[in-house]
């Protein structure tokens, strides 16, 4: 809460990492609710099925068919996606 009363809304994505070895991570973007929805909207329109990162790198599930071409187009247009949203960054190992 600001000092004049006022509240700050905020919409965050986070994603977790975790290894047999105790080694755990964490993290994300956080948004205002209107950038929050314009990213969602083009991140979804990238990746109608869904994205996990582990499986776009393998190509493997719903990234199974694809080419290496095609899998670093989408890693360059995600990456986009990121950097011409308004958000910051977070994240704690």
């Amino acid at each position: 809460m600001r000092n004049d009363g006022r509240i700050t809304v905020l919409q965050a994505y986070l994603d977790e990492s975790e290894r047999k070895g105790g080694v755990f991570a964490v993290a994300g973007y956080v948004f205002y609710p209107r950038e929050a929805r314009r990213f969602v909207r083009e991140w979804r329109q990238l990746f109608p099925q869904g994205f996990h990162m582990v499986d776009l790198l393998a190509k493997r599930k719903v990234f199974a068919a694809i080419s290496d071409g095609e899998r670093d187009g989408l890693l360059r247009a995600a990456v986009q996606v990121i950097n011409l949203s308004d958000h910051l960054q977070s994240g704690q190992r």
